[in-house]
């Protein structure tokens, strides 16, 4: 588009909004819900942000830019006629005009100067063409705007102050005020909280309203319009439309989020059931189906999967839908389906009978059970060996034939031991050139074609060097734990067939004899060990793996040791270069790299971080953010040269630090506190691994130990008791095979009060917030 440049007056600005605000006096309230405030920055936030954010995009037959549109009104030249655009209804005109001009020659003119308003409103006066096409070509559409839905306003929000009373109601009239208002609460009123006065109307783009009642619905709402956004036809998905199409065909899966499930077949029958085929080593997984149409739009709902039922089951939202392709999101996982109506069984005897003498195929099969597989090799005279890649000198595992009975083509295996359990007729099911499916009642075997000279293998691997930290520095042995396994094969990436052992001599290796048994736990000194690497051909290749003992906690503490001791009890600097000013601190590390600082004598507290690394001294601690007087002086990497249960010493430079635990701080800690709160209200699991995977469900904990999992529709029942050892244990059991099954483990409670559990087992951490409403 050209633009040429016409002098008129320079438009003013659009006068700044005001907030209409009223309070007639402070008013008590009871402690509104926290889910129910508007946190700044918050998914919810965000998302109001976006779909009150300057819609740039309307007027882009004047701009051609999604990053601003241009004030009205506004001036033109088009073929040689001035033009005025008034209003935005205008740009149709405007529209028109265009189509009915064939002239390439044409283009609009602007007259300058003009306003244009970028999507958080700021506006800017545009002197020249230059200017107006510097703007244009740096758009790149950061600002995330929603487009298909707008608030009916007026809308208020109520004001809270700490103290949970009511100091102020504002009220918003415009997509531009509630913008400017979202904005302020990241800079302003920190100290106030915000909640949004329900029910809310909101209006899309096709006309339609829709009532919400409460923040998580109004974020469904406009995460939903989101998804089903089209500028030109914005439609809503309609149930009996979407249950035809799911009939009519199969569908292809998609995985955006991992590609776990990538080129399996999904199938609905009219009854309600479904099928899933394709997936290597697991059978056609069956389930059912069912549509709910809602207010926020269409839900599928699998249930009953024979397998995959914790990731595939449950309730999912179509947010896209069209005639051949959906697009359903759960949570943070999202699929897409495409319709594949090709119905025609492609296979040939005679391309199975072609493709099964070429290369070699690995066998995958529900039986396997203790055996590795290796490559099967068919001959043309009906044979099939193992291992070998043409048969000459190898006694064959048995023989193969193909049989056609009606329409159905068969694979009949007869293999002696230790295939012998593959041995019968094998309905062949799908086909490609690379890959077969087959199925015997309900077991499956699949081939899988490799044409890689099997010796490729070898290409794979080179020597290895692993080095490991003394496993007990009190004891001046020189020895180390070793993976030697997940070090060395472990780390390989190699799609040709091999088998690994591991043996302590050359000569072993190479006789493949004394191999290593253990190979995850090897108790060594530094030396060289080797690693045999034989080919589906009998072919091998000798590798060393050496051994590398370091001593890496020369002052008695590792890094996990000092995690560990960090986090166990609450500590108090007691030293600081010869002084105790510092001693009125206490530190209480917690396990998300959290360091809350309280000052003992006013209760006052400072939220900063830590975190530990291994230095070339030693472990070092670093403290970071710590923003308050006096306590400030410990920020920064110190090096830990002593530490003990009950003492930890620091030096940094020629600085000197001491801490010294303290076990006393908490006294909710124990059993009979810990059951007393987990009878009065229910819990909530707020945190699983940095996620919010199970905050939809809350637990019940009974008197008789019983456990009842209640959400998302669903009820599970599980156990649970509390046990006081070295530590506080919570253990969670009866969820196996369930969409909670995760929470089902022997926690050990890190930290604890009346309204907060965090657990921990293994590597997991389980955060519980109780909930009394």
């Amino acid at each position: 588009m050209k633009f040429l440049m016409k002098p008129t007056l320079l438009l003013t600005f659009f006068a700044l909004f005001l907030f209409t605000s009223c309070q007639d006096e402070v008013v008590d309230i009871i402690d509104p819900n926290e889910q129910e405030t508007i946190v700044p920055g918050s998914r919810l936030a965000n998302l109001m942000r976006s779909a009150t954010s300057n819609d740039g995009s309307y007027d882009n037959i004047l701009d051609n830019s999604d990053c601003f549109s241009i004030e009205l009104p506004v001036t033109i030249i088009l073929d040689g006629i001035t033009i005025t655009i008034e209003e935005a209804d205008d740009l149709d005109e405007l529209e028109d005009l265009l189509e009915e001009l064939v002239d390439n020659e044409d283009f609009i003119d602007f007259v300058f100067p003009l306003t244009i308003i970028l999507n958080d409103y700021t506006e800017i006066v545009i002197e020249s063409l230059d200017q107006l096409e510097a703007y244009i070509d740096q758009c790149d559409n950061d600002e995330d705007v929603i487009e298909c839905v707008d608030f009916q306003y007026p809308i208020s929000f109520s004001v809270f102050n700490t103290e949970f009373q009511v100091i102020d109601t504002i009220v918003i009239e415009s997509d531009q005020q509630l913008y400017a208002f979202l904005e302020s609460l990241d800079d302003e009123n920190a100290a106030l909280l915000i909640s949004l006065n329900f029910p809310v109307t909101l209006v899309y783009a096709n006309g339609d309203t829709l009532v919400v009642n409460n923040n998580q619905e109004l974020s469904d709402a406009i995460e939903a319009a989101e998804e089903d956004c089209d500028d030109d036809d914005p439609t809503l998905c309609d149930e009996d439309e979407i249950a035809q199409n799911l009939l009519e065909c199969r569908w292809e899966i998609d995985d955006t989020n991992f590609n776990d499930f990538d080129d399996l077949y999904i199938t609905f029958n009219a009854n309600g059931g479904f099928v899933i085929e394709g997936a290597p080593g697991t059978a056609n997984v069956t389930g059912n189906w069912d549509l709910q149409t809602t207010d926020i739009g269409v839900k599928l709902i699998l249930s009953e999967l024979t397998a995959f039922q914790e990731d595939l089951g449950g309730i999912w939202l179509i947010v896209e839908c069209e005639e051949d392709e959906l697009e359903i999101i759960k949570g943070d996982l999202e699929l897409e389906l495409d319709r594949d109506c090709e119905t025609d069984f492609n296979c040939e005897v005679q391309d199975l009978a072609e493709d099964l003498l070429e290369c070699y195929w690995i066998g995958v099969s529900n039986l396997f059970e203790n055996i590795t597989p290796q490559p099967f090799y068919f001959t043309a005279n009906g044979e099939v060996y193992l291992g070998n890649a043409n048969g000459s000198d190898e006694t064959p595992t048995g023989t193969y034939d193909i049989a056609v009975t009606g329409s159905s083509i068969y694979l009949i295996l007869d293999l002696g031991v230790p295939y012998e359990f593959l041995s019968g007729e094998w309905q062949l099911v799908e086909c490609d050139d690379d890959r077969y499916e087959f199925i015997n009642g309900d077991n499956y075997l699949v081939f899988e074609q490799e044409c890689e000279d099997p010796s490729d293998v070898f290409e794979c691997f080179s020597d290895f060097v692993i080095t490991a930290c003394d496993e007990n520095n009190d004891i001046d042995d020189g020895k180390a734990i070793f993976n030697i396994s997940a070090n060395t094969i472990g780390t390989v990436d190699c799609v040709a067939p091999y088998t690994a052992s591991f043996h302590e001599t050359e000569a072993d290796a190479s006789s493949n004899i004394n191999a290593i048994i253990n190979t995850e736990e090897v108790l060594s000194a530094s030396t060289v060990l080797y690693l045999r690497i034989e080919a589906s051909n009998s072919e091998f290749e000798i590798y060393e793996v050496v051994l590398v003992v370091e001593d890496c906690e020369p002052n008695g503490c590792s890094e996990l040791d000092v995690d560990n001791i960090l986090m166990e009890c609450s500590w108090f600097v007691t030293n600081y270069n010869g002084s105790d000013d510092l001693s009125i601190y206490q530190l209480d590390f917690n396990m998300d790299q959290e360091l809350i600082i309280t000052n003992t004598t006013d209760n006052s507290t400072i939220t900063a971080g830590w975190s530990t690394f291994g230095g070339p001294d030693g472990v070092v601690v670093e403290f970071s953010n710590v923003n308050g007087s006096n306590i400030q002086a410990i920020s920064g990497n110190w090096t830990v040269v002593e530490c003990s249960g009950e003492i930890l010493v620091f030096a940094r430079e020629n600085d000197q630090m001491v801490l010294e635990r303290d076990c006393n701080t908490n006294n909710f800690c124990n059993e009979q506190d810990v059951l007393a709160n987990l009878l009065e209200c229910v819990w909530v699991p707020v945190n699983y691994n940095g996620d919010d995977v199970f905050v939809n469900y809350v637990m019940q904990f009974n008197s008789d130990q019983s456990l009842i999992v209640e959400g998302n529709g669903m009820n599970f029942t599980g156990n649970y008791s509390i046990q006081q050892g070295s530590a506080l244990f919570l253990f969670i059991g009866g969820l196996d095979n369930t969409e909670v099954q995760d929470l089902g483990a022997d926690w050990t409670v890190v930290e604890c009060n009346s309204n907060r559990l965090e657990l921990v087992s293994n590597n997991n951490i389980l955060v519980l917030e109780r909930e009394c409403n």
